[in-house]
């Protein structure tokens, strides 16, 4: 148990004079009795006489005197003790004298001699306390720390017969306390570390004034020390205040987005308290941030597997309860465009001449060859894909067992990584999406037949109205000519009259062949009823519809051969009504001058075709005249 310190306290004297009823009465508050046998006593003979005693300024007042013990008391150096008070006294009160033998007087551990007894260092205070009455000092010194008595507090108080007054006292409470505070901050400190990733305090204008000493996302802290809260977090506009965490007057917590040392992001849970100074005043704010980033990517993946399965879900039944098929498929293609983030989505189905086709689409469109070919996906029915183009993702759709199309989403770089939850999404898609491709394809045929002419296989006039609506919608979006080529059969009812019906339908279909000859993949073929056909073509006006018409009649001539009457050959009449996009007008509107047109050629023999004059139209709201 080391000696940790020495602490002297000197009295310095005045020059006065002492007499020996003052001194009774100001030092031992004795009754006459007592201070009487303590004069005639040998421990009064050094100090005590009748009259007074002078002494000069350099020397230090003498009114020590020897132990005095009377009855129950103890009294020295003019201040009286009770005994009962010294056994009570936390440590050891103890008399050394001047040949360093010591008497205990009392003290509830008299076991700390043994210690210093032990260790040597009793001979320590031994010597203290010589030099203690020579200097007449009184002297103070501290031992070390102890696993039985923590540190020793040890008080030497010269007396005048060269004995000292010790006051051994172990300091277990200031001990007790130290070690109390020391571990309250372990505590704190442990604490803090565990609830949080670094603690932190700011001033009254939002600059950090500390920071822990662990690493604040990578930041030491001394890079953040001094600088303002606002430089760290992310997407804080120019000149908005801090969130009030930062600044709090209250308790208070908010969620914030911290920008680490390398660049990155990380979302924080800030909690903090005010700062007051010792006016009382508000100076700032003292708090903590945990790292919330993962918690927060889980709920919002958790969000999102919920979302999408309620999504899904949705699609599911709308793909199943929806009576238009293609209308599903475009929602559909929404939905998951949306859903995925994707920057375009389309959906194909197997065309009957093979390949895909598209029947749905959203979103941006795409310049990927490999988007539509088949022979890109894998033979698990999925395509995945990250190169120059992008991203993309595709998954075979199937009904009944059989492959019937596929759904594909493409995406930007920049829009991230496509997630395993979005694969799942578009899993759990492909079964209803088959079916509602099933669907649309039954609906096809069915309409088909509708729209079609069973004799020749090309549309019906129900058909054909329904085409030629879309086309001219197109034509009113972007405008372009267009011309409707409404073509008769000269002499027709001969070769059934002669020949037959057989003989009638042959002639029919030769007719198709001639007309899908003289047309383009994206001209409109139809059989509006017996003998007459209309023929649109896209595109074409003027030199252009003339030209094709002297085609067809060239082509014609083979007609001849299926006459019923050689004076009267079986051949054709045209009537052209080319559309003005400057005098927009109506599918039913252009047939009505084609076909007026065709009866002038007949009018005119036959054989031939006529051109339909312009439309014209004289007032606000009147319809076309030609």
């Amino acid at each position: 148990m080391p000696l940790i310190g020495t602490f002297a306290v000197h009295r310095q004297a005045q020059d006065r004079a002492v007499d020996v009823q003052s001194l009774r009465r100001q030092y031992f508050a004795l009754p006459e009795d007592d201070f009487n046998a303590f004069k005639r006593s040998s421990a009064s003979q050094r100090l005590f006489c009748e009259g007074t005693r002078r002494t000069d300024s350099r020397s230090r007042l003498s009114i020590e005197m020897r132990d005095a013990i009377f009855g129950s008391r103890l009294r020295t150096r003019g201040v009286e003790i009770s005994l009962a008070a010294t056994a009570t006294y936390p440590g050891v009160v103890a008399v050394i004298a001047g040949n360093g033998v010591a008497r205990v007087l009392g003290g509830a551990e008299p076991s700390i001699l043994d210690d210093l007894n032990a260790t040597g260092e009793w001979l320590e205070i031994v010597a203290a306390a010589a030099r203690a009455h020579r200097a007449d000092e009184s002297t103070v010194l501290l031992f070390g720390i102890t696993d039985q008595h923590g540190g020793i507090e040890v008080t030497l108080l010269p007396q005048a017969d060269a004995s000292v007054l010790a006051l051994l006292r172990p300091l277990h409470f200031e001990t007790s306390l130290q070690r109390s505070l020391i571990d309250s901050r372990q505590r704190y400190k442990n604490l803090a570390e565990l609830a949080s990733d670094f603690t932190w305090e700011t001033d009254r204008s939002g600059n950090f004034t500390f920071v822990s000493p662990s690493l604040a996302l990578d930041w030491p802290a001394h890079a953040l020390v001094g600088r303002s809260v606002a430089e760290f977090l992310v997407d804080l506009p120019v000149g908005q205040e801090l969130p009030p965490v930062f600044r709090a007057r209250e308790r208070r917590s908010d969620e914030i987005v911290f920008r680490r040392l390398d660049g990155g992001r990380e979302w924080l849970s800030a909690s903090a308290a005010p700062l007051i100074d010792g006016a009382g005043e508000w100076c700032g704010a003292r708090g903590f941030c945990r790292k919330v980033t993962e918690e927060r990517s889980r709920e919002r993946a958790a969000a999102r597997v919920s979302v999408q399965t309620r999504l899904a879900a949705q699609l599911i039944r709308t793909l199943g309860e929806t009576v238009d098929p293609e209308a599903a498929l475009s929602a559909a293609a929404a939905s998951v465009g949306l859903a995925i983030a994707a920057s375009g989505v389309a959906i194909f189905r197997f065309a009957a001449e093979g390949g895909l086709t598209r029947v749905a689409e959203w979103g941006e469109p795409s310049d990927r060859p490999d988007c539509e070919e088949i022979s890109a996906f894998s033979p698990d029915g999925t395509i995945d894909r990250d190169d120059e183009h992008g991203l993309l993702l595709g998954r075979a759709v199937r009904a009944g067992g059989e492959t019937n199309g596929a759904v594909v989403l493409w995406r930007d770089r920049a829009l991230g990584a496509i997630a395993p939850d979005d694969r799942a999404l578009l899993a759990a898609l492909a079964d209803p999406l088959g079916a509602t491709i099933a669907k649309l394809d039954e609906r096809s045929r069915t309409l088909a037949l509708s729209r079609t002419d069973p004799l020749t296989g090309e549309l019906n006039r129900r058909g054909f109205f329904a085409e030629a609506a879309r086309r001219h919608a197109r034509l009113l979006r972007t405008p372009a000519s267009a011309t409707l080529v409404y073509v008769d059969l000269d002499n027709f009812k001969l070769v059934n009259d002669r020949h037959g019906h057989e003989a009638g339908d042959a002639a029919l279909k030769t007719l198709c062949e001639i007309l899908r000859t003289a047309s383009r993949s994206d001209d409109l073929l139809a059989r509006l009823g017996g003998d007459e056909f209309v023929l649109w073509l896209g595109g074409v006006g003027g030199a252009t519809a003339v030209a094709r018409a002297e085609e067809i009649l060239a082509a014609s001539q083979s007609l001849a051969a299926l006459s019923g009457d050689s004076l009267r050959p079986l051949g054709l009449s045209l009537g052209l009504a080319i559309y003005d996009p400057s005098r927009p007008e109506s599918p039913e509107e252009l047939l009505a001058r084609a076909d007026a047109a065709m009866y002038q050629a007949k009018r005119h023999g036959k054989g031939r075709f006529t051109v339909a004059d312009p439309v014209v139209r004289h007032r606000s709201g009147d319809g076309p005249q030609s």
